[in-house]
């Protein structure tokens, strides 16, 4: 006895549904030499290579630099300029973890627990949140724009932690607003324009399924 899925696969659907296979094929096929290469934008926002910002505030080829020029400085115990360097580097481009690994650790053994202390939180943070995220960049900016406020009115609090805080928040909203791609309506529908036709031939392939289903009972 034919099942129900095939006894309701009437000629209409059954066209349909080898449409439907024929375009997806043709959508998911890598090896026609006729198909552009994907270019740039085709990668999401957190895969794209990082590029300074357009103000110049933050320039990851500049904390690539003065990476380099802490860990010289380190090297030829010159310690004061490589806590700079190190410091520099991580404000240059507060993705940078080694930077802060880097100022934690060099810190820790000159005996400025501060100083150890702020970069070993900044450094969790960079691990955490990549900045790349498009909820990092709203939600968790706003999350560290309320502890700095919060901070600010401990007696105790560590000053440096809180600057080093705000100026990761400053990173995030400029990443935020270089996007400018599209923003998503609501977290229930996120979706880029160069993903609506997958999104459409799925919601199709599932009618289609469900009426050769129905069509059977």
């Amino acid at each position: 006895m034919p099942s129900a899925v095939s006894a309701g696969l009437r000629p209409p659907l059954a066209m349909a549904c080898a449409a439907l296979l024929l375009l997806a094929a043709g959508c998911a096929g890598d090896g026609d030499p006729a198909a552009p290469a994907a270019g740039p934008e085709a990668a999401t926002e957190a895969e794209r290579p990082a590029a300074a910002t357009a103000d110049g505030r933050f320039d990851p080829e500049q904390a690539a630099a003065l990476l380099a020029r802490a860990r010289q400085a380190e090297r030829e115990a010159r310690i004061n300029d490589a806590l700079d360097f190190y410091r520099r580097a991580g404000l240059a481009w507060p993705e940078t973890l080694a930077a802060w690994e880097g100022l934690a650790a060099l810190a820790e053994r000159a005996r400025r627990p501060e100083e150890a202390r702020a970069a070993r939180f900044m450094a969790e943070r960079v691990r955490l949140y990549p900045g790349g995220d498009l909820f990092v960049q709203r939600d968790v900016a706003r999350a560290l724009r309320r502890y700095v406020e919060a901070g600010q009115a401990e007696p105790d609090a560590n000053a440096r932690q809180l600057a080093y805080a705000e100026t990761l928040a400053d990173y995030y909203e400029a990443r935020y607003a270089e996007r400018g791609r599209y923003q998503p309506l609501d977290p229930m529908f996120n979706l880029e324009p160069s993903e609506y036709p997958t999104a459409i031939l799925t919601g199709l392939g599932g009618a289609i399924y469900v009426g050769t289903v129905v069509a059977g009972d």
